[in-house]
């Protein structure tokens, strides 16, 4: 996915999470992909920033401070029964069932997540289009690919197998 298509309402998004890192990053693929974004730190900062800036969607972390995930979802549904945000669940936890979102979410995540899953996610609770790269065929590699010594191919082959990180670094270079 390389950005929203041309000729779309401009979607607003609210990031909440308590990490600043990965308020960062989810910014980054945002606004990169053409959303409009805010954030917020914690659930409570997330309902007050919701009722000012009217967000078409929400990605949520569930596990913060002050005010968790989950009971920010729950204010924020008292404030619009419609259910007309979107709300995208997001967490690291191992013991979260993924395949069902909380009462009050349109959709989960598991962290760490795939960039094109999360936008794919976003894309599909908005209705929105993107424009996309075209994945390189596979006869388009360059032919010198095909000139690797077949000892090299196999002696990296088993030090990946291997998880040996100092063998592949000392093929590779």
């Amino acid at each position: 996915i390389l950005h929203l298509s041309a000729g779309q309402p401009v979607f607003r998004i609210l990031v909440v999470d308590d990490q600043e890192d990965s308020r960062r990053l989810l910014r980054e693929l945002l606004v990169g992909a053409h959303f409009h974004v805010q954030e917020a730190s914690d659930g409570a900062e997330a309902v007050a920033l919701f009722q000012r800036w009217a967000p078409h969607c929400i990605i949520m972390d569930l596990r913060m401070p002050v005010m968790d995930g989950p009971t920010a979802i729950r204010r924020i549904r008292e404030l619009d029964p419609s259910r007309r945000v979107k709300i995208l669940g997001l967490s690291a936890s191992v013991l979260r069932d993924e395949s069902a979102p909380l009462d009050g979410m349109d959709d989960f995540l598991g962290k760490p997540f795939r960039d094109d899953e999360l936008l794919g996610r976003v894309g599909a609770l908005l209705g929105a289009r993107y424009d996309r790269s075209t994945p390189p065929q596979p006869d388009s590699a360059p032919a010198a690919l095909g000139a690797i010594p077949a000892p090299f191919v196999e002696r990296f082959r088993t030090a990946i197998a291997a998880a040996d990180l100092e063998a592949v670094h000392a093929l590779l270079d």
